[in-house]
């Protein structure tokens, strides 16, 4: 009895161990994340060129994942071009390959036990329309979604969605969609929450009101933020760049100031900014406490970079259900909070289907001081998926 009582003792400790340990992740996982890190890019850029001197702030990750969830309904053509313009061709995925992708990445993502982030899926479909067996499975397999059948002309339809999205972003993204129109027929949804401390926190006393030039040139008084000690930090003649780890070092926020105010980021920064040209240094690092909010259909902006057959109004979706559908919307919504504690965050992606119709050396020291636009990354290193990536024209959004 001894024996077994101390076998058994052995193995809880074990599991006690293992438990919230992340899981290993596959190399497809990162081939997911190279591709939303790609899209993602690609999306800032456009929505930028919209309006070049607002904040945008996305989640590359909930996006793709939402789309990922699209694409197994996709045929043909369509899609062709969903694993062309999410980037899973370039990144050696096909799309049923991307689906078990993102569920190792969603479980290595998910089981820190120093970083809470959560990722939900959902598929409300209206009582009108059937969903294919495969596509169902799919939902509920790879993408762990809930499915639920709904009458679409049931206001508490509406609630209910907004309802999921809100308890998966502990509420800060109450609602999603404001109504649900007569052509409506499937929503689906990918929600998503990061809360994560700093490693090393901000000192409360050394936060001070300074001036910040936002992108129409006003100078406005802004509480920033502030410390010197050792960080990760990377520069090159056209850039200064500095991460910021939270207590699991796995997580970081990678902050990008250009030397020139006028210049843009350029192509595959993202990319360029990869961990292994990071370097310790003793550094002084400032920069705005943050609270971004950002909304908008990214139906036009996704289209021109590279989806508009897969959300034009002939792409064929027969593998979801005999309907035939199409996408009338894709709705993207995030907030973004840093303070000296760390830094909460929440985003959330609807795609509503309605019927057809080089490295630089370390250096002694050096001053990052964001007292104007810079552009931010918030990572998982190892696989370098892209929870948030965004513009601060201003740190209040």
């Amino acid at each position: 009895m001894r024996h077994a009582a101390v076998a058994l003792l052995c193995c809880l400790a074990v599991l006690a161990a293992c438990r919230g340990r992340a899981a290993a992740p596959t190399p497809a996982a990162g081939q997911f994340s190279a591709a939303a890190a790609s899209l993602g890019e690609a999306e800032l850029t456009q929505l930028r060129a919209d309006q070049p001197r607002a904040t945008v702030l996305i989640s590359p990750l909930s996006f793709e994942a939402a789309l990922a969830m699209l694409s197994l309904g996709a045929r043909g053509d369509t899609a062709a071009n969903l694993r062309s313009g999410l980037r899973f061709e370039a990144n050696g995925l096909t799309l049923p390959a991307a689906a078990d992708a993102f569920a190792n990445l969603h479980a290595n993502l998910t089981a820190s036990p120093d970083v809470v982030l959560n990722l939900a899926d959902g598929a409300w479909v209206d009582r009108r329309v059937a969903l294919k067996p495969a596509f169902a499975a799919a939902q509920s397999g790879p993408f762990a979604a809930k499915i639920a059948d709904a009458d679409f002309a049931n206001p508490a339809t509406l609630g209910e969605i907004n309802g999921f999205v809100s308890d998966a972003t502990k509420g800060k993204i109450p609602t999603i969609l404001s109504q649900l129109k007569p052509a409506d027929r499937l929503v689906l949804i990918n929600a998503l929450y990061f809360k994560g401390a700093w490693a090393t926190p901000f000192e409360t006393t050394a936060t001070a009101a300074m001036p910040f030039t936002t992108a129409v040139g006003q100078v406005i008084l802004v509480q920033t933020m502030q410390r010197a000690g050792k960080y990760s930090y990377f520069e090159t003649p056209a850039l200064q760049s500095v991460a910021l780890r939270y207590k699991d070092p796995r997580f970081e926020l990678v902050l990008l100031l250009m030397k020139d105010p006028k210049a843009a980021p350029p192509a595959g920064w993202i990319t360029a900014l990869a961990p292994a040209n990071y370097h310790e240094r003793q550094g002084y690092v400032a920069f705005p406490k943050l609270d971004l909010t950002w909304d908008g259909d990214l139906m036009s902006s996704l289209s021109a970079v590279g989806l508009a057959t897969a959300l034009g109004p002939h792409a064929d979706y027969g593998g979801v259900a005999a309907a035939s559908l199409s996408v009338g919307q894709v709705i993207h919504k995030t907030r973004l909070v840093v303070d000296e504690a760390g830094a909460e965050g929440a985003a959330a992606t609807a795609v509503v289907m309605e019927t057809t119709a080089l490295r630089t050396p370390p250096q002694a020291t050096f001053t990052f001081k964001a007292d104007r636009p810079f552009w931010l990354l918030l990572r998982e290193r190892t696989t370098g998926a892209p929870i948030f990536v965004g513009y601060v024209a201003s740190p209040n959004g």
